[in-house]
């Protein structure tokens, strides 16, 4: 087999790579549908909810942590269509490139995690207290599960 038959039985995306494209193709999909998903709670009457001091919704750190998922769906879009242009021009940026965002990723998703159950768990001044079972009588949690 000579170089030139060897070069172009070569070209193409094909074995395993066919689950990278998919999954680079549609990772702007879904960060777009979480950028939509985000904007809804800009809405005026939302935001006022969760950002005003008093309101039942309102919590200190709902106002940023709303704004820092913005910002970071939107710069976690950009990055992904920079990967897939890196991946289809074949450029050899690509591998370290896609290594770091997904490095990235999910330490936005643990730190939003994080700032997400600190304002759980942090009741504001203005919120009632809720109520305790005890002596061996089980309870739900907010996430459904029994705990006793």
């Amino acid at each position: 087999m000579s170089a030139n038959q060897n070069q172009s039985a070569m070209s193409g995306i094909g074995g395993w790579l066919i689950l990278v494209a998919i999954g680079l193709c549609l990772t702007p999909l879904r960060i777009g549908a979480e950028i939509i998903q985000g904007v809804r709670s800009l809405a005026p009457v939302a935001w006022r909810v969760v950002t005003t001091p008093g309101s039942p919704a309102y919590h200190p750190l709902f106002g940023p942590l709303i704004v820092g998922e913005m910002v970071a769906n939107a710069a976690l879009l950009v990055w992904a269509l920079v990967l897939l242009y890196l991946f289809f021009t074949k450029r050899r940026a690509f591998p370290r490139a896609m290594i770091a965002f997904l490095i990235v990723r999910v330490a936005i998703q643990m730190a939003d995690i994080f700032v997400a159950r600190s304002s759980r768990s942090r009741r504001p001044p203005s919120a009632p207290v809720s109520t305790v079972r005890s002596r061996g009588t089980s309870s739900s949690s907010s996430c459904g599960c029994r705990t006793s």
